[in-house]
Formats: structure tokens, sequence, C-alpha cells
């Protein structure tokens, strides 16, 4: 906490809290109004913390696994980049930091299947089997004995060690599962202990400059986080998994057992609401059409129809025309759609937080490519 002593008028010390400069609103309009990196689009932003609940069982580890997978995918294609739950998304490679209560041999063997499966193949070893590499994931779990604070007094020191850890290994995401079980806490009733732990996590995305997703449980029946609301107060995006209701069905999915309901909220635009998943071919499928009920998105639309014209006017590679293309202009492309001001601006950002368009240089200089 920012506190100092100072003397008064009357040569008496005091202690005071003290604050930096503030921003001004015309600092803010100057500066790049560009989101923060997109980690998994729609679920996770470098800088900010997202918290995924769902009830014991209902498959928010696996789920985590089969994202991890599309991160590794994406560690060794040639534009680093790989299809996300959504068509019209991509994960970027990224380097995971990972803190799990799953016994070893899970893990053992999910990597186990990422190399049979030559997820990761970078190289071959003399007897030309394909070697996999995955030094971009780091990894405790029940193997490590100490790895999570026992009291609360002992949180503020782990978290300054993750964040050590996080910036000495150049991580992109922080995955806790469950948080709880890292907090320390006496009781996640407690609103006032919660909130102050939840703050206390949060310096891992801001200081350490990444992502951090945290799992939590919900009760049997589902619904909201279990515990004290702070849970929900800080974070920036709030997702829960559930298994589907009556009424919820998806007709892609040839096994009902499969299907879950992700559904989110937060300060991203990109955030579904209402994502249907079901777990087919060694992976999950998304759609955001869930029973009978789309929901409405005109921002989306916009973004679909500046996509659409950027890949045709995006140059065929190889070419000379590509070889010399620098990118577009914001200009071009608001006059090549028929759109202009904040309704352009929402529209781009959504696009570049998904990872489909990618944003060089500031202001003037601004040019947009098709990734």
């Amino acid at each position: 906490m920012p506190l100092e002593d100072v003397k008064n008028s009357r040569g008496v010390t005091e202690t005071r809290f003290t604050f930096p400069v503030p921003v001004t609103g015309t600092e803010a309009a100057r500066d790049d109004p560009t989101p923060p990196e997109s980690i998994l689009p729609g679920i996770c932003w470098r800088g900010h913390t997202s918290l995924l609940s769902g009830a014991p069982k209902a498959g928010k580890s696996t789920l985590i696994r089969d994202w991890i997978r599309r991160i590794g995918k994406a560690h060794f294609n040639e534009n680093f980049h790989s299809h996300f739950v959504l068509p019209d998304r991509l994960v970027k490679a990224a380097r995971i930091l990972y803190f799990s209560e799953e016994n070893p041999f899970a893990w053992n063997a999910f990597f186990s299947e990422l190399q049979d499966d030559e997820v990761c193949r970078a190289t071959f070893n003399s007897e030309r089997e394909p070697q996999s590499d995955f030094d971009w994931f780091h990894l405790y779990d029940r193997r490590h004995t100490g790895i999570a604070p026992v009291r609360p007094d002992d949180r503020k020191y782990w978290v300054d060690s993750v964040i050590e850890i996080v910036k000495a290994q150049m991580i992109d995401m922080v995955v806790i599962d469950p948080i709880t079980r890292f907090l320390a806490l006496a009781s996640e009733n407690d609103n006032m202990e919660v909130l102050g732990a939840m703050m206390e996590m949060e310096r891992i995305a801001t200081e350490g400059n990444c992502g951090l997703l945290m799992l939590h449980h919900t009760g049997k029946a589902g619904g909201q986080a279990r515990g004290a609301s702070a849970f929900l107060q800080n974070v920036d995006v709030i997702l829960t998994l559930r298994k589907a209701r009556d009424g919820e069905e998806i007709s892609e999915a040839a096994n009902p057992d499969t299907v879950r309901v992700l559904e989110g909220t937060g300060r991203f635009d990109e955030i579904v609401s209402r994502m249907g998943l079901w777990y087919e071919d060694a992976q999950y499928h998304g759609t955001d059409h869930v029973g009978a009920v789309r929901p409405m998105n005109p921002q989306g639309d916009d973004a679909d129809a500046i996509l659409q014209w950027i890949k045709m006017n995006t140059p065929i590679p190889t070419t000379l025309e590509a070889d010399q293309f620098t990118g577009f202009e914001k200009n071009q492309i608001m006059e090549g759609v028929d759109m202009k001001g904040s309704r352009f601006q929402r529209a781009m950002r959504t696009l570049v937080s998904k990872n489909a368009v990618r944003r060089d240089g500031n202001t003037r200089n601004t040019r947009y490519f098709l990734v």
C-alpha cells in the first residue's frame, strides 16, 4: 500500500496515503484504444483476470486441457495461430504456468496423448520417431509439495513468487485450479477475506502482465460461484460451465451427454453470453446457437462485414502484390465497408481481440492485416 510518513505544519509526523498523478480524459483519448492481447479469445486477456466456475466433475479441467491442446498446436503452425472453439476465433501460441490439484498421472496421460497425436511435433529422434516440445508448459501438481500458501499471511509472498516465475519464464497465462486451494482462506464465505485474497491474486495478472484464469466450484446444481460474492467482484471475466438444461439442445452434437453450456459476462465485447460445447473426435466444438435461441449481436455483424472485406482485398500470398503489401489503413477499410466512428472502432477491436485481424502501429501509422 502506498503509504508515506510526512511532517505537517506543526512538525508532527503523520502517515498518509499517496496517489500517483491521475490520467486526464484528454490523455486517455490520445492513448492507444486497442484492447489487451487475447490469450484465449472470449476467455482470457493479458493483464486481466477470469473466473471459470462449474459444478464438481462438470468438465472444467477437461475443457481447459482442450484449450491447452489448441495452444500447443499454435506453437508449431507457421503463423503461430490455431483454431479455437468458435469458428471466427484463433488462439495464439502462448507459454502456460499451471497450478493443479490433480494427481500426476492425469497430466502424464494428457501429454503422452499429445505426443502420440503429434500435436507439438518439432523434431525427429535418431530412429525417426517424432519428438514433441512441450517446454512452453510449466506445471505444479500433486507431485510437488508445499506449493500453496498455508496461512493468509503467506499469500502475499506466494503471489510475489508466482510473479517472479511469470517474469523469468515469460509466461503468457497462469491457470490456478482450483482457486480456493491457493488462497489460504479461513472461510470462503467471508466476503472481506475473499475480497482481499482476490485483490492479491489480481497482482499476478497486472504485475506479471499475463492472463490469469482461475477455476472455482459452484454448488452441485450449478449456478453461481460457490462462497462469497467477492469471488465475482473484482474479476474481469465471469464464466460458468454447466450441463445442458431441458430445452437446450445442440443439433450438431452426436452424443447429448457430452454437451455443456458455457455462460459468460464481463468487460469485453467478445465474451459470448451463452455458448454450446460438445466433445467429439477428442476435442470440444462450439456454437453460439443453443436450442432455439440465438443471441442477437449487431456488433458481431459489423465485425463480420469488416473481416469479409479484409479477406477479399488481401493480396494472394507469394504474388508480387503480396510482397509489396503494407497493410490496410483505417480509412481504406471504413470507406470499403461504409462504416464510421465508434461503431467501426468497436467492431475492429472485436476482430483484434479474436485474433482474426492483426493491428500494427499507432495513430496515423496504424495498419491492419489478416491473420
